[in-house]
């Protein structure tokens, strides 16, 4: 298959979803804001931090089975349907989300939480959908079939 270059994605995630954190980091200090039980928040936060590692790692592992780049400059050379990419066509920007509430959660913020629905939404619209046409355009039937059959999100 002749390759078609990159999705032409220009902002790296996982610079939006600590930007996002940092922002609400922010606003907390501003405007303290907690809705967290102060009994429950660190184990929460931490359980669900430590299950964004997880899924990440799980994440990596595909990629690097498949033998294509996580760096999203880099073309794609397959498209990737085993471990999490089974359950989410997104599953390393469903581990940053997670890392988000998880942080929310340790911190004791509800504005950290309020700064994930931005990542997310900038994240949907200035990589996800730029991701998804650099693939149908590079892998035609075969990543509508994926898109068919695995949501994007959960």
């Amino acid at each position: 298959m002749e390759d078609k270059g990159s999705s032409g994605v220009i902002i790296p995630p996982p610079i939006v979803y600590f930007v996002c954190i940092l922002i609400g980091i922010g606003l907390n200090y501003l405007w303290p804001f907690s809705f967290f039980p102060q009994s429950i928040q660190d184990p929460i936060g931490y359980s669900i931090i430590a299950l964004s590692i997880l899924l990440f790692g799980l994440v990596l592992r595909e990629f690097s089975k498949s033998g294509t780049s996580t760096d999203y400059r880099k073309s794609t050379v397959a498209i990737i349907s085993t471990g999490p990419f089974c359950y989410s066509r997104n599953p390393i920007y469903l581990s940053l989300t997670m890392l988000n509430i998880g942080v929310a959660f340790v911190v004791g913020s509800f504005w950290v939480i309020i700064m994930t629905i931005p990542a997310v939404l900038i994240v949907h619209y200035a990589v996800i959908l730029k991701e998804e046409a650099y693939l149908i355009k590079k892998f035609g039937d075969e990543y509508h079939c994926y898109m068919n059959s695995v949501r994007r999100w959960i």
